[in-house]
């Protein structure tokens, strides 16, 4: 876990980074080396296994990583 939410092994890269990828159009060999640390191809295919597994959990960290950048746009516009 990093954060509360779901990491690969080994790393603090979060699986709902890799499905963003993805779902951006990264094909799984592309993303391994996005991060700081280069992941495997297991490693990108595991990440969207998990996801694929966990669909209700990756919605609602999609929901909240949305709900967080509300608020700081939300106090950026205060100062």
């Amino acid at each position: 876990m990093c954060g509360g939410k779901a990491c690969i092994d080994a790393t603090r890269i979060r699986v709902i980074d890799v499905v963003q990828a993805h779902s951006g159009g990264y094909p799984p060999d592309q993303i391994r080396p996005l991060f700081a640390v280069t992941l495997t191809l297991a490693q990108v295919y595991s990440a969207l296994a998990y996801a694929d597994e966990h669909p209700e959990e990756i919605a609602a960290d999609f929901a909240s990583e949305a709900s967080a950048e509300a608020e700081i746009e939300a106090g950026l516009r205060h100062l």
